[in-house]
Order: C-alpha cells, then structure tokens, then sequence
C-alpha cells in the first residue's frame, strides 16, 4: 500500500526526496514504522495472544477464527486497519495515479501517447483488478459480521474467499515482473522457444542469359 502512495511522490513531488534527510523522512521511516507495526502486532495478538486459540483439525482451517476476534475492538481494528484500509490505498491510488497522469497532460495540453505509458497502464489496471477481485469478497464478509450478522451466514463463501485472498501474493510478483524489459531479454536468452524467429531479406542477383540476335535481310 505504502509503494503506491510512494509512486505519487518520486512522479509529481519529487522535492520531498530531493535530500538525503527528505529521502529518510518519506521513504525509509514509512517503510521501518510499518515493518516495526507488523511485527509488534504479530507478536501480540497472534503468537502471544491474551487469550487461548483453540484447534480443530477437522475444519478447513483449524485455527479460525482466532481468540482474538472475541475481542470488539481487536476485530474491528484488524478489519478495518490491516484488511479494508490496504486494499482502498492499493486500488485508489494505483488508477488515481494513471487519472492524474492523463489529467496532467490535459491541462498542458499535450497529446496523450498511450504507446508510452502502455506498460505502466496495463501494470496499475492488473494490480487494481487483481486487489478487487481477489480482497473484495473477504472484506466484504468480515464487514458484514461486524455488523452483528450470524457468521453461520456465507460460511462457505467465507472459506474460499479467504483461500483466494492469498492468492494476490502469488500473481502480483509476475504482474510486476511482466513490465521489466531486462527480465523480458534474459529470458528469451535462457529459454530459446521464446524467441522470434526472424527472416533475414537479401537482394538476389539474377543473370539474364543473352540470346543471339538473328538478323534475317529481305
């Protein structure tokens, strides 16, 4: 979440990253507070939680929900912060920052050449879709049950959803390695099939065989 609010930076504000200071204060201590927030509360909450998990081996997945969600506030905090507020940032600012690109261009009243900003398009819509598909449902059931509905209600849905949540970490690696033209050329080196096959036009000299002419007087 914090790379996509990061790309509106080094594009359009590029002064805040201009010092070494500037490049410490928005690029780095974001990145460090957000690592040492993930880390406390795993700890917390998950390994050492104030209360006792309970397992059953039966269930697709034999430790949910955790104890933790007894807790109002824990659970709102977890769906809200760590689930809802992530996936918004991703999406709205990965087709803000295209929207703002072509907004940019309008009011210099330059041409949009869609050829060059091609990778980044395809790049942002992919990561936008693959967020909305992929996180949407399982947000929106654990909005759902925090408004007091029975969570015996879509509990099916509920068990694939967050299978598939976890399918975003797979994919985006490989969305974000399709837009490298240096990962593209290493691969068409390492795997040949991968290669056009190109057809090399020479000009080719053809000899005209000159026949005798035949002179015939009257």
């Amino acid at each position: 979440a914090w790379a996509t609010i990061e790309r509106h930076i080094l594009i359009f504000h590029d002064r805040l990253v201009s010092t070494k200071q500037k490049i410490f204060i928005y690029h780095y201590f974001p990145i460090i507070l957000i690592f040492c927030y993930c880390i406390c509360y795993i700890f917390i909450v998950i390994i050492f939680p104030p209360c006792e998990n309970t397992f059953d081996y039966t269930a697709i997945v034999c430790g949910y929900p955790l104890c933790y969600y007894d807790n109002q506030f824990l659970t709102i905090w977890d769906v809200m912060v760590d689930h809802i507020t992530p996936v918004i940032i991703i999406i709205s600012c990965s087709i803000g920052l295209l929207l703002r690109i072509v907004y940019q261009k309008s009011q210099m009243r330059q041409r949009i050449r869609w050829k060059n900003y091609r990778k980044m398009t395809i790049q942002l819509l992919s990561i936008s879709f693959l967020y909305l598909v992929l996180h949407t449902p399982h947000i929106l059931m654990e909005f759902v049950y925090i408004l007091g509905v029975s969570e015996d209600v879509g509990s099916a849905f509920m068990a694939y959803a967050e299978f598939f949540e976890y399918y975003s970490n797979i994919f985006l690696p490989f969305i974000c390695a399709g837009s490298m033209p240096e990962l593209k050329a290493k691969l068409k080196k390492t795997f040949p099939c991968c290669r056009r096959q190109r057809r090399i036009i020479q000009p080719e000299t053809i000899t005209l065989s000159h026949r005798p002419v035949i002179k015939i007087r009257r």
